[in-house]
């Protein structure tokens, strides 16, 4: 996988500022879908780690949350801070999602802006769907980058909307993926409900 976007320690600045303004809707989804104490998650693609370490408060010191992201620096940055922070219900590990190996081990699976740079991702909802127990839920969210507007106009934004659809397509995603995200899910057997 290729993301489009710069990782590392910068990455997860970004992508922390990232998380303060989509969290509280995140964690909504997740609460309507059955997280709770003792649950066990996967947060695949977790970046900088905010979504997983909500997922794990929530969870408890009877639950888990496993985090994978492609970004091996993003990953080490965040054992640092795990390491700091003595949080004990929370794994890091640095995997991409089609390398996926588990089968029914979740009971919920979040994925966050993840599909959308993926060149294949149905074998990644495959993957994610595989991991989940009977009866678990796979939570995602992802872009319509072209919903995105200004006003008044900029031709400097219009600019920056058309250049990261191209990158984003270059590297083998799809900036407008969330309006094709329910044909995959139902594509994969999944029976989709709105959780927003």
């Amino acid at each position: 996988m290729s993301y489009v976007i710069q990782g590392g320690q910068e990455g997860k600045a970004r992508l922390s500022i990232l998380g303060q303004a989509m969290n509280s809707y995140s964690l909504n989804a997740l609460l309507k879908a059955g997280l709770k104490q003792g649950s066990k998650c996967l947060d695949a693609g977790c970046g900088g780690g905010t979504m997983t370490y909500a997922m794990a408060e929530i969870a408890g010191p009877d639950g888990f949350v496993t985090a994978i992201d492609h970004d091996a620096e993003i990953i080490r940055l965040n054992n640092e801070e795990l390491a700091l922070l003595k949080v004990c219900n929370i794994g890091f590990r640095h995997e991409e999602v089609y390398d996926l190996t588990e089968t029914e081990e979740y009971d919920i699976i979040f994925a966050r802006f993840l599909l959308s740079h993926l060149s294949n991702p149905a074998l990644a909802i495959s993957k994610m769907v595989s991991a989940l127990k009977p009866g678990g839920w796979l939570v995602t969210e992802d872009v319509h980058f072209s919903g995105h507007f200004c006003y008044p106009s900029n031709g400097a934004f219009d600019t920056y909307l058309e250049w990261y659809a191209r990158a984003v397509k270059y590297n083998g995603g799809d900036a407008e993926f969330g309006v094709k995200l329910y044909e995959h899910l139902f594509g994969s057997g999944l029976v989709c409900r709105m959780c927003n």
